[in-house]
């Protein structure tokens, strides 16, 4: 409390060259200090040809406490001057009394000013005949000298003048609606801060439901409690209970802040020390979900340094959670929670930070979720996105440490529409497209798009290929699949042969939701044991889009769609032979409709299991409405989680 009654002192003393280091501004009572201190002051921030103006008054009434006004930079100072009189009158001076009659007539002359201002800097009078513009003007002034008539009374204001302080980009993302405990929340900045922003984190009690009405009838429909996202310094700190919890870019809720309001207090201040204007955000109540840690098993094994965490995790795309063309929901045994996006997003976070991988591949991943949530949640990562092609909005997302590994190259492949044509070992398979039109045509109606980064160890300098991607899904097109991982594989091996300097065998990881089931096709080709006379083949000329039924999940006309017409397929085998990291998986997603293994972390020979994150026995993942996504686990897929080490 000693700081904080030094700050108002100070202020009082030096009104005019304001200035605290921050490093004073660490505390609650600190902060209601800050705001005593910056009544009497007027901001002026210059925006392109504008002036804005902010004026903090000592009237206690919130409308007349904090005044604005925006002028032309051409305009001259003693024309803002007098629209700014005009503003602070009601606020020094109160209401102007009321006009008497003179003989029973009103008098309808405009009453004389009661205020009148000068600009000043120092002593030193400014011309109020220069334009705002001018740097002689708003720029050179410390002061704006106030004197005022109330009745026959003089009085007098000298308000501090701040020419374009420390500010708080405008383009801010607001905490959650229901911050979870145990998931880092903040304010996400979508413009880089021209400032040094430091961040006070408290808690508010909630206030309680009125219970006035007992006993009274009620309104019929359902009465929304209304959150205000963003809240002035004075209607922070008219909030119950303060108290500050953290210090910091983020804060991670714990249960005791159960039922709390969240609020996020963003300080801007220059090298010089000068504060801005803090911004308040204020979320609804901190919520403790459930957790998996009842499930009596611990998924989140400790890592050993010397080995590669890697992570694949199909996230379920928002859009996806809703028939588009019907409106009902794809997962009606689930509670209305668990499909909420504010919802999944955190509890998809807490599964990365648990499992705390080196490199994270995620699938069906929005373009804005990627950029304006992860990114920024994930300060200790760096990452890469790429959506689909066509309209579908969803795609996919690699996330690596920057601490562990350094980003040599990153490359986005299609994999269906505009697919590489050139590649090295496709030759068989491209002849094979332009003999059989039907599934050339096919293949360019698919939006598939696949990611390859090459990562370099930092400890090593060893170099892995991180391959991402989320094959296309038809129950009848496995030769589709097969073909765009022998796309993609090509492509790895064409830039791993350009740019590895490794000696001996490269590493590869293929991590991704690959849409088949072990011993299919598909799974055989990456192993390097599909020929070119496999049935994978036998129905590829004749396939059809249009033989399965997206809703109902049933081929159409089974007997005409099970004709074989025997044909050899291109002769085509993976650059690579890849493992299946997590073979005892018998699925990875888990509905009443359909539960089988789809996803996958496939790696080199040159790498070897060290340990494989449990999985979720059926009965707990059967527990919530009898499949996923729930409270717990927020997608229809599960995340794999495995342990890699070099050979």
């Amino acid at each position: 409390m000693r700081v904080c009654n030094q700050i108002i002192r100070a202020t009082r003393i030096h009104r005019f060259t304001f200035k605290i280091m921050t490093r004073h501004l660490s505390s609650l009572e600190e902060l209601k200090g800050y705001e005593e201190s910056q009544k009497e002051t007027i901001s002026v921030r210059r925006r392109d040809q504008e002036f804005n103006f902010t004026i903090k008054t000592c009237n206690a009434d919130p409308k007349q406490s904090v005044l604005t006004i925006m002028r032309d930079d051409s305009e001259s100072v003693e024309s803002t001057l007098s629209r700014i009189a005009k503003k602070l009158e009601v606020a020094l001076l109160g209401p102007a009394p009321k006009k008497k009659k003179t003989s029973g007539v009103i008098d309808k002359s405009a009453p004389p000013p009661r205020i009148s201002m000068q600009l000043k800097s120092g002593d030193a009078t400014i011309s109020s005949s220069e334009p705002n513009s001018s740097p002689s003007t708003w720029e050179a002034a410390n002061i704006l000298d106030i004197q005022g008539l109330d009745g026959d009374k003089e009085k007098s204001w000298k308000y501090a003048v701040h020419f374009n302080p420390p500010e708080i980009p405008p383009k801010i993302l607001f905490l959650e609606k229901s911050p979870q405990a145990g998931v880092p929340q903040k304010a996400v900045l979508l413009e880089a801060p021209k400032n040094v922003i430091k961040t006070l984190w408290l808690t508010a009690t909630e206030p309680k439901p009125d219970d006035s009405n007992d006993g009274k009838k009620k309104k019929s429909g359902k009465q929304k409690a209304v959150v205000k996202k963003e809240l002035t310094l004075h209607e922070l700190l008219q909030k119950e209970n303060l108290e500050q919890v953290g210090e910091g870019p983020s804060y991670t809720p714990t249960p005791k802040d159960e039922g709390k309001a969240l609020i996020s207090v963003m300080i801007p201040y220059d090298s010089e020390g000068t504060l801005g204007q803090p911004k308040i955000f204020y979320s609804g109540p901190v919520m403790v979900p459930k957790d998996d840690l009842s499930l009596g098993f611990d998924r989140f094994p400790p890592k050993c340094t010397s080995t590669m965490r890697v992570m694949t995790y199909n996230i379920l795309y928002e859009g996806a959670t809703v028939i588009y063309a019907t409106g009902k929901s794809m997962y009606p045994y689930a509670d209305p929670l668990a499909v909420d996006t504010d919802y999944r997003k955190q509890r998809i976070l807490r599964e990365v930070i648990g499992h705390d991988p080196d490199i994270c591949c995620f699938q069906e991943m929005a373009d804005t979720l990627h950029s304006q949530y992860f990114i920024p949640h994930l300060p200790e990562y760096e990452g890469e996105y790429t959506m689909k092609t066509g309209q579908s909005r969803d795609g996919l997302s690699t996330f690596w440490k920057s601490s562990t590994y350094e980003k040599q190259s990153f490359h986005s492949i299609n994999l269906g529409e505009g697919y590489p044509t050139e590649l090295p070992g496709c030759e068989d398979l491209y002849k094979y497209l332009n003999t059989y039109e039907k599934v050339k045509t096919c293949l360019d109606k698919v939006t598939t798009v696949a990611q390859i980064t090459h990562l370099k160890r930092l400890s090593t300098g060893k170099s892995v290929f991180v391959a991402n991607t989320h094959l296309w899904f038809h129950p009848l097109g496995s030769h589709i699949r097969v073909i765009q991982l022998h796309l993609l594989l090509s492509y790895v091996a064409k830039i791993a042969k350009e740019e590895a300097t490794d000696k001996g065998e490269i590493e590869v990881l293929l991590c991704g939701d690959l849409n088949y089931q072990p011993k299919s096709a598909p799974h055989r080709y990456c192993n390097k044991d599909l020929n070119k006379s496999h049935q994978v083949w036998w129905n590829a000329p004749g396939f059809d889009f249009a033989a399965w039924d997206f809703e109902s999940g049933e081929i159409i006309d089974p007997e005409e769609t099970a004709k074989a017409d025997p044909c050899d397929g291109p002769d085509i085998s993976s650059p690579f032979p890849l493992a299946d990291s997590t073979p005892q998986f018998t699925f990875s997603n888990y509905t009443p409709g359909f539960t089988g293994r789809l996803d996958y972390i496939l790696h080199s020979s040159s790498l070897d299991v060290s340990a494989v994150h449990p999985q979720p026995p059926r009965e707990v993942l059967a527990s919530e409405g009898g499949g996923i996504p729930s409270l717990i686990f927020p997608s229809d897929h599960l995340p794999i989680c495995v342990d890699l080490s070099a050979k």
